[in-house]
């Protein structure tokens, strides 16, 4: 037996599972958002003892866990069912003391490289602005000029730069 639905009922029941659908949505962008601040918390307090050790002031480092442990309570008590903008703001909040402290551990790891990097090619560009080389010598002297000053200039940057680090705490911003 065939059942006929009117147009307004059949419309009535595409709504009805658009909003369902847009509901299950929110709730599994709800759980991602907890998750990522259990996640966070636990990571977090993770590091802190290990890896990003140095780079936070013992002080600072207490007060954070204690905020980490805070968090972790409320996420099973009070924040067990909240809205997916409660743990957008929670995790904001966690980051706001937590990425200051990564930023200078992933700073201090890739400084070297980074430096070295740049001294390498201004080395490599003040070579080959200086050279007699036939391969260069269709460049005019007043270009070789430009790169040469470009070079000392990025050199002494970075030199003053390195000094100006070299005199910081690791818990210090660089």
């Amino acid at each position: 037996r065939r059942v006929l639905f009117r147009s307004q009922t059949l419309n009535n029941y595409f709504e009805l599972e658009g909003k369902m659908a847009a509901q299950d949505k929110l709730c599994e962008e709800t759980q991602e958002k907890k998750n990522a601040v259990e996640s966070y918390v636990y990571t977090l307090r993770s590091r802190l003892s290990g890896d990003l050790s140095e780079f936070v002031k013992p002080e600072e480092s207490q007060k954070i866990m204690a905020r980490l442990e805070e968090t972790e309570d409320w996420l099973y008590e009070d924040g067990e069912h909240q809205t997916k903008s409660v743990y957008v703001a929670k995790l904001e909040e966690l980051q706001k003391m937590g990425d200051p402290i990564c930023l200078r551990f992933s700073e201090s790891e890739t400084r070297p490289a980074a430096a070295q990097m740049l001294n390498q090619m201004c080395e490599n560009y003040l070579a080959m602005a200086m050279s007699d080389v036939e391969e260069y010598s269709h460049i005019e002297a007043s270009e070789k000029a430009k790169v040469t000053k470009e070079c000392e200039t990025a050199l002494k940057w970075l030199n003053e730069k390195l000094q100006m680090q070299q005199q910081l705490l690791s818990t210090d911003d660089p």
